[in-house]
Order: structure tokens, then sequence, then C-alpha cells
């Protein structure tokens, strides 16, 4: 179920080639757009309510900010403590975020080209404009680097 604020909205996109849920937080500029986009990936053991600041930031400056959580290495491994977390910082771990980024790329195109709200220039009027994935950047903590090498490239 999305969760809205009137600075975010909360969202979980479902991979149904991979059956793996994709939480994410959805922060959408003022404005008419078209707008950059973002994607924000938390280091071990985040959530997608990291990095608040900068998502802020970049929103009130223009950019279209998507804050992914990854199932596995995310928060709810951290509560379990130390071992899980080191036990989470696994290859398998890289590559299931590496595909989830990916994933959320065809996602966001995916509901551009069905004109839903936010991503699409028919959007109702508290949500005009749409992403313009043209200029779409990848930023995160910990492996952010290996994950754009591996998405961007």
């Amino acid at each position: 179920r999305a969760q809205q604020d009137s600075a975010f909205s909360d969202e979980t996109w479902t991979d149904g080639a991979r059956a793996r849920a994709v939480p994410v937080r959805i922060r959408v500029p003022a404005g008419a757009g078209p707008w950059p986009v973002v994607l924000f990936s938390h280091g071990l053991g985040g959530s997608r309510a990291g990095a608040d600041v900068w998502g802020r930031a970049w929103q009130a400056s223009g950019v279209l900010v998507v804050h992914l959580q990854h199932a596995g290495s995310d928060i709810d491994v951290a509560l379990r403590g130390q071992s899980a977390l080191r036990n989470a910082a696994t290859a398998q771990q890289l590559l299931a975020r590496v595909a989830d980024v990916g994933f959320v790329i065809d996602e966001i195109l995916r509901r551009h080209a069905l004109a839903l709200p936010t991503w699409s220039t028919h959007d109702p009027p508290h949500r005009h404009g749409r992403a313009f994935l043209r200029r779409a950047d990848n930023a995160g903590l910990g492996g952010a680097a290996l994950r754009r090498a591996g998405v961007l490239a």
C-alpha cells in the first residue's frame, strides 16, 4: 500500500520476473517537468527512508528522486544484528541490488508508456510533467558505485 506525504510517496513495486518486492520512496519536484531522475540506493542495512536530506535537496532543486530499498540487505537485516549484516554482504545480494536498479528503470519506462501519473505528460493537475530518463543518474552509499557500473555502463 502507498503511504502519502506532502513531500513524498512510499510505494512497493513488484518485479514479477524475480518475484521480488522493491519498496520505493518517490519525491516529485514542483513544476511542470520534465525532470531529471536520481535513483538513490541505500547502503548495507538501510532503507528507502535513508538520505532524507539529500532527497529533499534534490527534489527542491527540480529532480525527481526514487529511493530504493533492497530486500535481503536492508533495515530488516540490520535489526537482526551485526552477524546478519555480515552475512548479507554477499555477491548474490550485490547482483540482486543491481537487478533492483534495472527493474526500477524499466518500471519507470513502463509507467511512462502507460501514461500513469507522475511519469507521463497526462498527469492530473497536482502531478504534472514526467520523468526525463535521458538525464538519469544513480547515487547511494556503500556499493552504489559498483551498482552504477553494473546498470548504467
